[in-house]
């Protein structure tokens, strides 16, 4: 009989994603979490595309919080202070912030794919005249 972990130990397959998404865009990583504000918290699904990051909250009448990719300027990994919680704290160039609970291990991985993805968006994109000027 196989050994059932309780969550967060128990991984669970990614959800699926239920936005509409643009052309071109496609979904990187997902994982539920929790969207922490103030003294509440949304139970949810947190998606990161080439283009943007998604939440999706399970019930609410606030059920989405989109953030374009360029404009964050910083995913972290945060531990709250006099806590053993980590969080994935995402802080836009306007100043705004989104912490979203989780594992540690998560945390940090999800802070390093969110910088990694805002480092592609910036790049410019290769044609293929370009790529021949390379070679030559």
């Amino acid at each position: 009989m196989p050994i059932r972990l309780p969550w967060p130990l128990r991984r669970a397959s990614p959800p699926s994603c239920n936005a509409p998404l643009a052309d071109g865009e496609a979904v990187l990583r997902g994982q539920r979490c929790v969207l922490v504000y103030g003294r509440e918290r949304k139970r949810g699904a947190l998606h990161l595309t080439n283009r943007r990051l998604l939440f999706e909250a399970d019930r609410g009448d606030a059920r989405w919080l989109i953030i374009p990719l360029d404009e964050i300027s910083r995913a972290s990994a945060y531990r709250a202070p006099g806590s053993a919680a980590y969080h994935l704290w995402v802080e836009t160039t306007k100043g705004e912030q989104a912490p979203f609970a989780m594992s540690r291990r998560d945390a940090e991985a999800w802070a390093q794919a969110i910088e990694d993805a805002r480092r592609r968006l910036a790049e410019p994109e290769t044609t293929v005249s370009d790529a021949e000027r390379l070679l030559e």
